[in-house]
């Protein structure tokens, strides 16, 4: 059984409160916890489930017919589907990093996939869930850090932790070795809480299924208290750690093994059907008598990848949006989100479709408003299940993405979309250019083009030309949301980036030397005499 997280309490409270659990009679976590949950009603479970890589199109309830998601086409049937959710960015950290931090892409402080990391004095979700009593957990890919370190996902308010930490190694479905709390011997069945993180050898194992296995033995050795669970699985994304275009693996092909499709395209259906019996498991062990009242939330963090050999124009997983993974453009955000609940204060109208235009800040406020959190002012999000929400049809949905060749920003407010690049202060140019950093978005289209959603979801006429007045309103909201990186930051990221050579670091050097002796230079000439000015001008 779990140890329960008791947020907030004394040392001496603590010890207390372990000596009172250690006389109840040893009757199993299901009848200990049974009468917290009457008494605490109120607040209830939450599991948010974040695919990786998984497009607008490619669920059941969104359109496929090629994939097979009974799961989840029952959950949305008794649950409510969200039409016009976008993740936090089109690829994965920086998406994650805003989910995780409630900020928009232009605050979040990671916003390029690569060479980033969470800071460690960020406020992440995790810890405001546990500040709220709350016991937390990710099972899969954390992403935002290294393990042992400020930045690992038990620094950042997981009391519970098996998976990845680093996004790199997150590539790897047949890893040596995952990462466990508790830093114990680890037994295979149920998870332990506490830091350090443990390296374990996992030998070659299909990490998504132990990853899910260690999730299920979480819920169903639930503690007392509520608990929110992050699961973060990494299906159905390509290790791109291969050579190339890098591979699919997966563990069997499920019911595609006799399709007349690619090897690919058979993998990538097999893993999203994966996905969905993993969240059967989930969903059934919600549903038992054993445990609290719980809330499930079904997404994934950007747009399909398309590479692996994989043809998403076959899946039509992008829905017919324009655009893909690492794009602004809706194929590269929009995703799928599905809530059901079976709290009695939390009610989620069945088989309901909400329009309404919401993003991963959102995500972030609607978990801690479930939890009875005042959503702090500064995160960019509003509480999507509010029985008396009422949207400011004017508000505005913000994105900005760094990459050499992706990068740029995206506004919508109501069915308008601006979508350009090259949004950056001069300093971060410099700087980007100095350390070959993804600082500022270098993509394209330079110009902003703008479309009407409402009538062109697929972003195919740019109306820019005929309505300069939204394109300069959407730049004005690009400029104010945009907040600059931190120096420190930046210079985090050259530190932990991969393939530094002397190359690198003789140009940063020749940067530096450059700007001392430009700096020492101008106090030089002020002090010279006009005369001599003159003077040394003749010789």
């Amino acid at each position: 059984m779990p140890e329960p997280k008791i947020a907030g309490w004394s040392r001496k409270g603590r010890v207390l409160a372990g000596l009172a659990l250690a006389l109840l009679p040893f009757c199993g976590p299901h009848a200990q916890g049974q009468p917290a949950r009457a008494a605490a009603a109120v607040h209830p479970n939450i599991i948010l489930i974040v695919a990786d890589d998984l497009g607008y199109g490619d669920l059941g309830p969104y359109g496929q017919h090629r994939i097979m998601t009974p799961t989840i086409d029952r959950m949305a049937a008794s649950g409510t589907m969200f039409t016009n959710f976008y993740a936090g960015s089109p690829a994965c950290a920086p998406s994650r990093c805003t989910l995780l931090t409630g900020k928009n892409g232009g605050s979040c402080p990671i916003r390029t996939n690569f060479h980033a990391t969470l800071p460690g004095d960020e406020v992440t979700l995790g810890e405001r869930m546990q500040a709220a009593g709350y016991t937390t957990a990710i099972f899969g890919k954390w992403g935002q850090g290294n393990a042992n370190t400020p930045r690992d996902s038990l620094h950042q308010g997981f009391a519970y932790s098996f998976g990845y930490q680093d996004q790199l190694s997150a590539h790897l479905s047949y890893p040596g070795f995952l990462w466990a709390s508790g830093g114990q011997a680890f037994t295979g069945s149920i998870p332990r809480s506490g830091a350090p993180l443990r390296r374990i050898d996992v030998n070659g194992a299909y990490a998504p299924d132990l990853i899910h296995d260690q999730a299920m033995a979480f819920i169903n050795n639930a503690p007392a208290e509520p608990f929110f669970l992050y699961y973060a699985t990494t299906i159905p994304h390509a290790n791109n750690e291969e050579e190339g275009d890098g591979i699919l693996e997966s563990p069997d092909l499920g019911p595609y093994a006799d399709r007349d499709w690619t090897l690919p395209n058979r993998t990538y259906a097999a893993l999203i059907t994966r996905l969905d019996d993993h969240i059967r498991e989930i969903w059934e062990a919600a549903q038992t008598d054993t445990i609290r009242p719980t809330v499930i939330i079904v997404t994934a963090d950007n747009g399909p990848h398309g590479i692996a050999g994989v043809d998403i124009g076959f899946f039509d997983s992008t829905g017919g949006l324009r655009g893909s993974k690492y794009s602004l453009h809706e194929g590269g955000i929009r995703v799928p989100l599905i809530v059901w609940s079976n709290a009695p204060n939390v009610p989620v109208p069945a088989a309901k479709v909400d329009d309404r235009p919401t993003y991963f800040p959102d995500l972030t406020a609607t978990t801690l408003a479930l939890a009875g959190v005042a959503i702090p002012a500064e995160l960019s999000g509003i509480d999507i299940l509010a029985t008396d929400r009422t949207d400011d049809p004017e508000r505005p949905l913000y994105w900005e993405f760094h990459a050499k060749a992706h990068g740029g920003w995206a506004v919508r407010t109501g069915p308008w979309k601006t979508v350009s690049s090259e949004m950056s202060d001069g300093w971060e140019r410099l700087l980007s250019r100095i350390l070959r950093l993804d600082l500022v978005g270098r993509g394209t289209p330079a110009e902003p083009q703008l479309y009407n959603l409402a009538t062109d979801p697929g972003e195919t006429v740019d109306l820019a030309g005929e309505h300069p007045e939204i394109v300069a309103r959407h730049l004005a909201i690009a400029r104010e949301q945009h907040v600059s990186p931190r120096v420190a930051d930046a210079l985090d990221m050259f530190r932990r980036r991969e393939g530094i050579n002397k190359y690198h670091l003789m140009r940063f050097g020749a940067a530096v030397a450059a700007l001392v002796v430009l700096l020492a230079f101008v106090p030089i000439r002020r002090r010279i005499p006009r005369h001599k000015k003159k003077s040394l001008a003749k010789d």
